[in-house]
């Protein structure tokens, strides 16, 4: 993992003030693993982040196919060039590439792809992309923006608690 030390720090002050049983064990018995795993592990209750990427054939199949016909000639080529630009797929944590196919597909005949497309955009968060998030509460409605998207090994927990 990379994490920064500003980072580390931060997560340093997390397991120490941690109440979770199992990671106040952890702690205790210096499982440097299982505190690793804790945070690896989805959040409790959900918490939502946007993806840091999404593959074109993802949002390709998210595209209603009736919508599909319904947009304009130019937004047709604002999607092709869209595609053609981000061969990588599209980035939802970004506001802007939201706002772009919410305006491709606006309106009572887009109605089904931005609902698909808003399930698309989003994944429930770990404990240690939570702690790292910003922006947004977490909720499906507001999720929040991952800063952080590795997982964590016994060695990055060591680092931490080293410093």
């Amino acid at each position: 993992m990379s994490l920064n030390n500003a980072q580390l720090l931060v997560l340093k002050a997390d397991i120490l003030a941690n109440t979770d049983p199992a990671v106040v064990q952890a702690v205790a018995d210096g499982s440097m693993g299982t505190i690793a795993n804790w945070y690896n592990q989805e959040a409790v209750p959900d918490y939502w982040v946007y993806r840091n990427n999404v593959s074109l054939n993802a949002i390709g199949n998210a595209i209603d196919g009736q919508n599909l016909a319904d947009i304009t000639t130019t937004n047709s080529t604002r999607l092709a060039n869209f595609f053609i630009t981000n061969p990588g797929g599209g980035l939802p944590s970004r506001q802007d590439h939201r706002a772009f196919f919410d305006d491709v597909f606006s309106g009572a005949a887009g109605s089904e792809t931005r609902a698909s497309l808003a399930l698309l955009w989003v994944r429930k968060a770990t404990y240690l992309v939570k702690l790292f998030a910003t922006s947004g509460d977490g909720s499906p409605g507001d999720p929040a923006t991952p800063t952080v998207e590795e997982s964590l090994n016994y060695l990055d927990v060591v680092t931490a608690l080293s410093l």
